[in-house]
Formats: C-alpha cells, structure tokens, sequence
C-alpha cells in the first residue's frame, strides 16, 4: 500500500486532467451562470410509519444526471452534507440528503394513528436496522419517482455515508443489488459507487464483514468504492486498511485511470471523523467529486424508464 494513498490517487488522476479536472471545472463554470434549483424539503412516511425529512437539490442534466444520496453520521443530520449537495449539484448531480430515523427532523413515527416522538440516543438497536429496510427504501422510492419523471437517472446512483451510515449504505446497497430481475421492470442493482467517510465494520448491531467479502455480494467487486479516514482515528484507518487489503485481491490492477474502482486517503492529518471531515480544508470535498466524475458521471448507464406498466 502506498505511503500516501491520497497523493497516490490525485496523482493518478493527472493523465486525465482534461477528462475529469478541466470538464469538471468547465463543468462548474457552466454551471455557476445557471440558475440551479434551490433546496426542496420533503417528507416521506416509512412503512414502519416514520416521518423521513430530508432535503432535495435538482439536477439541470436530467436524464444525464448522477443521484447521489449523502448520509449523516451519528447524532448528526442532514445539514451537516449541505455544502458537499451544493457542490455536487453544481456539478450536475441530483442529491438527497435525509435525516435517518431518530435523528434531525425525522423523530416522528405514527402508531396506531397516534404520533409519537423517539430520538438516537435511546431508540433500540433495532430501529438502525431500520434505516437500512425502511429509510433507504423511502428514499429510493423517491428518486425512481424522479427518474420516470426524467430528472435523474437511477442507473448512476451513488452514496456518500459517514461513521455510523457506512453500515447502513453497505447493508442496503448489498439489499438493492439482491432484487430480482423481472422480465418487464428493473427493482435494483443501480447503487455504482460508494463513499465512506470513517468507515468502521460495525455499529449497534449492525456489522458489514460478511457483506464487503461475499462474493455474491456487489461489495467485493462490483461497486466502486472511496474510503476516507484521518490519518488519527486509529479504528477506521484499521479498518479501511482492511478493508482496502480484502477487496484488492478481487480487483484487477487497472492501468487506466477509467477502469480503477478502489481508492484509499487514510493520509489526512486529523484525527476528525465522519461528517467532521468536511469543511476543514482538507480536499475532501473535492476527492468526493473527482469520485463522482469518475465513477458515475463518464461511464455509460443508459437512462431507463422505471415505471411499473
């Protein structure tokens, strides 16, 4: 592994500064003379009876654009990944930012017919796994929405998780691709790529081992995957490493730029974590967005209709 797995991988980039850095810029160039949407907030009921909210930033590209969806950290809410949607959707991409259950603005659940108030701090493990079946789900069905209505493409769907929702966008990317394929409508297999801001293998009670080795899985070779950690926070640096270690064996050295799918930064000199990782002058922000270029935006997804006839 690389001393400095960052340098190494903004090093590697350099051949094709005029595919992704100059477009990227031309990009944001463009982009800053349009006017963008401005933020849409939404509120999605779970079938668990959870009130979701969560904040939406429109694509211009339509058909064309990525969605990316970005997750909070633990006690954190969506707010905290509002400059890193700003920046993206800038870039093209369609973005969601929801506040998981018991945290921001979603601790609301309807039982019964009665509302009642639950938070992070005490809800039960349970309820994390719930972000995975119900929330994720919630928010997919959102975005599919979008994509028959031509505003995003599905097909380029990323995540963006920190801390605790690594695990969840582990657990339910390894949930979309298990869908079935029917013979006249599409159910999954659309998360591509995946960030993981601080990534640890588990949380409350939920763990990703099994998921990032099965080989049945989409983890172990299918998804691209960026993992960043400072350089500080011993227990994700131990556990990226391992991570990175374990799926470098299923991945073919790439000696294109286009075909890599597996990057590492565990260089920053932080001992931050998570969503603290952004907004400190670190470039990870742009790391994110040079991922996204590379691994949603260039390749070919074609855009599909989704609608169930």
């Amino acid at each position: 592994m690389p001393s400095s797995p960052r340098r190494a991988f903004l090093v590697s980039l350099l051949p094709a500064c005029f595919v992704l850095g100059g477009m990227a810029a031309a990009a944001r160039g463009q982009d800053s003379n349009a006017p963008l949407p401005p933020p849409a907030e939404h509120v999605f009921e779970t079938k668990d009876g959870v009130k979701l909210a969560a904040t939406y930033l429109q694509s211009t590209k339509g058909k064309d654009s990525p969605a990316v969806i970005l997750l909070h950290m633990f006690k954190g809410n969506r707010r905290d990944m509002l400059p890193l949607g700003e920046l993206l959707q800038k870039q093209g991409c369609a973005v969601i930012m929801p506040d998981l259950r018991g945290h921001g603005d979603s601790t609301t659940v309807v039982i019964g017919g009665s509302e009642k108030k639950f938070d992070a701090a005490t809800m039960p493990p349970a309820q994390f796994g719930n972000m995975v079946t119900q929330d994720m789900e919630a928010v997919k069905k959102f975005l599919v929405t979008e994509n028959n209505a031509g505003r995003l493409n599905i097909e380029r769907l990323g995540i963006v998780a920190a801390e605790m929702s690594v695990q969840v966008a582990v657990k339910w990317t390894t949930m979309d691709w298990a869908w079935p394929v029917l013979p006249t409508v599409k159910q999954g297999q659309d998360v591509k790529a995946v960030v993981m801001l601080s990534p640890t293998t588990s949380f409350r009670n939920l763990n990703i081992s099994q998921d990032m080795q099965n080989p049945q899985g989409p983890m172990r070779e299918k998804i691209s995957i960026l993992m960043v950690c400072g350089a500080e926070d011993r227990t994700s640096v131990t556990d990226a490493r391992r991570f990175h270690q374990l799926l470098s064996r299923f991945r073919p050295a790439a000696e294109k730029i286009e075909d890599k799918t597996l990057f590492i930064d565990d260089s920053l000199k932080t001992k931050l974590a998570g969503t603290k990782l952004l907004g400190e002058n670190l470039g990870v922000e742009d790391l994110i967005a040079q991922f996204i270029d590379l691994r949603l935006k260039k390749p070919t997804f074609p855009w599909k209709d989704r609608s169930t006839k």
